[in-house]
């Protein structure tokens, strides 16, 4: 059975009143951090492209189904949205910043099976994504 190759995009933060969305520094390292480390909890996982966004993040990964006990898709998102939550909240706290939400995920996300014949086509929408939106945080 082939890799899946899915698209997705995890909810915005849940509490945009205060405006904490992705433009806080400390965010979006722990953002970009916790993505690059979840083949190491995960090893049926291949990552692809990953982008955040002022609200909201995108990325592309693939799940290997024939590795013995592969996780599912809502597994690995379960987990990543869970790590990242915990590592912004020991930040907040670690740094008495009570001014920031502690909760930073909407319950669902987005996701779509994207066939390797319009994989380049998505590939070039999240990376480019950025530069077609007015409110581009430049990457660190």
């Amino acid at each position: 059975m082939p890799q899946k190759v899915i698209i997705m995009s995890p909810s915005a933060p849940i509490n945009s009143n205060h405006c904490l969305k992705y433009r806080n520094s400390a965010i979006r390292n722990i953002l970009k951090d916790t993505w690059n480390t979840l083949p190491t909890r995960f090893p049926s996982v291949t990552l692809d492209e990953f982008v955040i966004m002022p609200d909201h993040i995108h990325f592309i990964l693939r799940l290997n189904p024939t590795t013995q006990n592969a996780p599912t898709l809502g597994s690995v998102v379960g987990a990543y949205k869970s790590l990242v939550a915990v590592a912004w909240l020991r930040h907040i706290e670690t740094n008495s910043l009570i001014e920031y939400p502690g909760k930073i995920w909407q319950s669902n996300f987005y996701e779509r099976i994207v066939r390797e014949s319009e994989l380049e086509e998505k590939r070039r929408y999240i990376r480019n994504n950025p530069t077609r939106r007015k409110k581009h945080i430049p990457e660190m």
